[in-house]
């Protein structure tokens, strides 16, 4: 290893003397005292010894006024920190200190009945123990309705050949639930909906009739949001692996669009629940059951016996004031459907009975409004500031000969003057094929048919599940719905459900139109009816262009 040269030394002790200097600056210049200038600092600009000084720092690290020099400030600035409002909203959902309800001091919650017609009860802290629900009240006998008019379970409805549910509900008075339940139970917190409907008694209607009659329970203060969708829908008969081959799939498809932080609980966890020995504790429950809605909306009066949230009997006011002027400057109107003689046929009728905001549907026409367009099939050299109106025609002229379809030559004739119509006055033609897409410019998915919906004012086709998402149509004068039959029939459960939206709605048979006021009696279709359809196609597009033009 070379030696350092005279030139390396020198420099390497000059180095060291001048760290050295520096390092000793306070003790070696004790005669510069700054004790003056900054009092309390221990005669030291040393920052080390500073923080033993209280408020000696700013938050930003800089040195507060008395303790700084006028080169500090050069350099760093003598500005002031602008604090901003915290605003603290606390843990958000369900946290650990709140996952279990307590009540070792024998103060047993007990059920409360919020809402109810039948089939469809709304209730407040419901146990769920043993593969069993259990509703705690002292006086249950006088709050509750009758069993079967919740559950369907071990009742036998006359004509009809669906099952009734197995699930157990019993009531318990708040000693007996403290022997049976004992003195806790995990928390399901928020609202949520149990569907107890077998596979196949799940029809297109059976989701948006339980989310109508969740509905019910939006504070009827005016909102353009419409009600908040709930925690999570548990089908206990329903198991995940035949979700797709029931016609709950469609619905579960479009919940998951409108509401992404919906939890879905099917019949396996369902199972495991029963399993658990420890009970769990529903904050708030929806259940549904359709054999129930079926049975008992028979001898129910609608006009006298709709247990509804937020009644005039409640009183309930904005900011704990009763006053009846804040309820009508602040409170929106809560409407609920007329449930007419021919309706209670309708298994889902009854959901409607209850009170909710005009816009309840709002929530799922904005998920669906997030699928992008479908394709038009017309073309428009014009562009538009505005959007256009639009027309959907659901088709299912592909699908087999046993369903209901158009005449061949009456679909193409409609396709083609639907065509000529849109193009002529500005707007767009979706035609959505069941079945396929062998027709130019149809759409054929699950997605293209709720986006086509939901950007449509008018929706056209045969009687059946073609006009399912009628619901999603936007709102106004020339929403409309039109439904094809065969000569002598009709069913009104389309026209049931846009009749509560305030959507106009039209029966064709053949070449005869009925609107409302003037609809044909309830004639079920049966297997030996016409399955080929005739339409009087120019009588259809004319009507088509009048509401459009609205």
């Amino acid at each position: 290893m070379p030696f350092l040269t005279r030139r390396e030394f020198t420099l390497i002790l000059f180095a060291l003397s001048a760290f050295l200097i520096a390092y000793n600056y306070e003790s070696s210049f004790s005669s510069l005292s700054t004790a003056a200038l900054f009092p309390g600092a221990n005669n030291s600009f040393s920052a080390t010894q500073l923080l033993s000084v209280q408020d000696a720092f700013r938050d930003d690290g800089r040195r507060n006024t008395k303790y700084t020099d006028d080169l500090e400030s050069e350099i760093l600035g003598d500005w002031e920190i602008e604090t901003r409002k915290q605003h603290d909203l606390g843990p958000y959902g369900l946290t650990e200190n709140n996952q279990f309800s307590d009540w070792s001091n024998g103060d047993i919650p007990q059920t409360k009945l919020v809402g109810h017609v039948p089939g469809y009860t709304i209730l407040e802290n419901v146990l769920l123990a043993n593969g069993a629900l259990y509703l705690v009240h002292n006086l249950a006998s006088q709050i509750f309705p009758k069993t079967e008019m919740i559950l369907s379970t071990g009742i036998d409805v006359p004509g009809s050949n669906l099952p009734p549910v197995s699930q157990e509900l019993k009531f318990l008075t708040r000693s007996q639930a403290l022997d049976i339940i004992g003195y806790g139970a995990h928390r399901m917190a928020n609202t949520t909906i149990i569907c107890f409907d077998h596979p196949h008694s799940i029809t297109n209607e059976t989701f948006l009739a339980f989310y109508r009659a969740y509905s019910t329970l939006s504070p009827p203060v005016q909102t353009k949001s419409g009600p908040l969708p709930p925690s999570q829908i548990i089908l206990p008969n329903v198991p995940r692996d035949s979700l797709s081959e029931t016609a709950y799939y469609p619905s579960y498809q479009l919940s998951r669009i409108a509401f992404p932080f919906l939890n879905h609980i099917f019949s396996e966890d369902f199972t495991d629940f029963g399993k658990t020995e420890r009970p769990i504790i529903l904050d708030q429950v929806l259940l549904t059951d359709r054999v129930a809605a079926e049975s008992g909306t028979q001898t129910f009066d609608f006009s006298a016996d709709v247990k509804a949230p937020f009644s005039e009997e409640d009183e309930v006011a904005i900011d704990g004031k009763k006053s009846k002027k804040t309820k009508k400057k602040e409170y929106e109107i809560r409407e609920a459907t007329l449930i007419e003689p021919i309706d209670k046929r309708l298994p889902f009728a009854s959901a409607f009975a209850l009170p909710a905001p005009h816009n309840w549907v709002s929530p799922l026409s904005a998920g669906a409004l997030i699928l992008p367009p479908p394709q038009s099939l017309t073309t428009h050299t014009k562009k538009s500031k505005k959007a256009r109106k639009a027309v959907t025609y659901v088709s299912t002229q592909a699908r087999s000969i046993r369903e209901p379809q158009l005449r061949e030559a009456d679909h193409e004739n409609l396709l083609r003057e639907l065509r000529k119509a849109g193009e002529a006055n500005g707007f767009d033609v979706y035609v959505v094929e069941l079945g396929s897409e062998r027709i130019e410019g149809a759409v054929g998915t699950w997605r293209n048919l709720v986006s086509a919906a939901v950007r449509s004012s008018v929706m056209l086709g045969v009687h059946g599940d073609t006009l399912t998402y009628a619901p999603l149509l936007q709102p106004g004068s020339g929403a409309t719905v039109i439904e094809f039959f065969p000569d002598g029939k009709f069913v009104n459960d389309h026209e049931f459900i846009t009749r509560s939206l305030d959507i106009g709605y039209v029966a064709w048979r053949n070449t005869k139109k009925y609107t409302r006021g003037n609809l044909p009696p309830i004639s079920p279709i049966t297997r030996a009816d016409s399955r080929l359809l005739s339409i009087d196609v120019h009588a259809v597009v004319n009507f088509v262009k009048e509401q459009l033009r609205k």
